[in-house]
């Protein structure tokens, strides 16, 4: 109690927020005196008083709006909201199903689109700030996660649509193209085993390189303390990344030849 009147705690919410990155960010934001409210469809069993969690589904739009209600009754100003719920799917691309196809846009752009659809009219009395943990991969094609790179692209392009859209509520938008992370998005990543036998060898190698480098990534503890950092600056740039490397790395696709950067990727991962 303040002045004989309650101190009512900024909040963040967070999608995805039981396991991997999103945690890490729940915990971080939480252990800075944030109210922090996760959504995802696993319970993560929170024993922090300042953690809360709403079971929710970001392609269902009736959840989402629930979640939206359950918030905005509670009182608790928006400050941010992160978006981070997403998951990968690989294969060749003439092997994939329509359907597997369908779900990563689902997740990973619709989803992404539904949830701040559903929040702004939370976020913008506080003038809050709208974050999307992306993936480099929406910038750079990866070969045999062809439908991740889309719809990480999707959702990279509706953000920088959104952030000049949002500009006269005074809603910062900001996304984060993350390289190599060491998590649990390695071993979920959904995995086609239908393809045509000459792309076996091609196929096997650029995963088993991918998760190599995943699993000897950051941790997702030192990339969401870089993110919580960053989100703190009055002034937020539309594009930001984690690492040097990545940085130069993107850096270096919009100066050199698209031809040259294609070999560069595919002496990578092809």
């Amino acid at each position: 109690m303040e002045g004989g009147r309650s101190i009512v705690k900024p909040s963040i919410i967070i999608t995805g927020g039981s396991n991997g990155i999103g945690r890490a960010l729940a915990l971080t934001y939480a252990a800075h005196s944030y109210f922090v409210y996760t959504l995802s469809r696993s319970n993560p069993h929170w024993q922090q008083p300042n953690l809360k969690h709403i079971c929710c589904d970001v392609t269902s739009p009736e959840q989402l709006a629930q979640a939206a209600k359950t918030i905005q009754s509670e009182g608790r100003p928006v400050q941010q909201l992160i978006c981070c719920a997403g998951y990968g799917i690989a294969g060749p691309t003439e092997g994939t199903e329509l359907s597997a196809a369908k779900q990563q846009f689902d997740v990973n752009f619709f989803g992404v689109f539904l949830t701040i659809q559903e929040f702004l009219p939370l976020l913008k009395p506080s003038r809050g700030k709208i974050i999307l943990i992306s993936s480099a991969a929406g910038e750079l094609a990866i070969p045999f996660q062809s439908f991740y790179s889309a719809s990480k692209a999707a959702a990279n392009k509706l953000l920088e649509a959104w952030q000049l859209e949002l500009r006269p509520f005074g809603i910062q938008v900001s996304t984060f193209l993350l390289g190599d992370t060491k998590t649990g998005f390695t071993a979920a990543r959904q995995k086609s085993m239908t393809f045509h036998p000459q792309y076996q060898q091609a196929y096997v190698r650029s995963i088993a390189k991918m998760e190599y480098d995943e699993q000897h990534g950051l941790s997702p503890e030192a990339t969401a303390a870089c993110i919580y950092r960053r989100c703190q600056k009055a002034k937020l740039p539309p594009v930001q990344t984690v690492g040097w490397q990545y940085h130069l790395f993107l850096l270096l696709q919009r100066l050199l030849p698209r031809r040259l950067v294609l070999f560069l990727i595919a002496r990578l991962y092809a």
